[in-house]
């Protein structure tokens, strides 16, 4: 049976770009990403210290990453940007890997540009056409992490995840779009 975590790597890395949201003021940015892995109980994301997307993180921890693929449920994950976090010598080969692949120019694993992230106090949703959504329960490993106390754990009022259908289309999408999921 797969972890929610799993579940949602999964999804990503099938299609070939995901989109990242972040806030700089009260203005949202979006941009295509495509980097993630699941290791030790955390997803993780990589991109460089040099861009935008870094300093919007920096400033604001709170991100929101959406993506679809054709005949399947949309996802939205909704979290905190861990920046502190320390990936593992692997990870940092697989982001080099992966950004060098795409054309963007870096020294080695090591470059101190590369910029690593993880998700952290996150939840995720499958949704669906016609309103109904499963949430994916997210099992992070980060008991060792505190949010900082201006950044409540909680989502803003208003954006708890888009709107539950009754219970009997929950089960109804469930069935006919994870019947293969243990």
């Amino acid at each position: 049976m797969k972890t929610g975590c799993e579940i949602v790597v999964d999804y990503l890395q099938s299609v070939p770009a995901w989109y990242l949201a972040t806030c700089e003021g009260d203005q949202p940015h979006v941009r295509p990403f495509s980097f993630v892995a699941h290791h030790d109980g955390r997803m993780w994301f990589c991109t460089s210290s040099e861009k935008d997307v870094w300093a919007e993180m920096q400033a604001n921890p709170r991100i929101e990453i959406s993506a679809w693929k054709p005949m399947s449920p949309w996802i939205v994950v909704r979290g905190f940007a861990d920046l502190t976090a320390q990936p593992t010598e692997a990870i940092q080969r697989a982001g080099f890997a992966h950004l060098r692949a795409l054309g963007e120019e870096y020294s080695g694993s090591e470059d101190p540009r590369l910029a690593f992230f993880s998700l952290i106090d996150g939840k995720a949703w499958l949704c669906d056409i016609d309103g109904s959504r499963l949430e994916v329960e997210l099992d992070f490993d980060y008991d060792s992490v505190e949010l900082p106390e201006d950044k409540p754990a909680e989502a803003p009022e208003g954006s708890e995840g888009p709107e539950p259908a009754p219970e009997d289309a929950e089960a109804k999408f469930a069935e006919e779009n994870f019947s293969d999921v243990d």
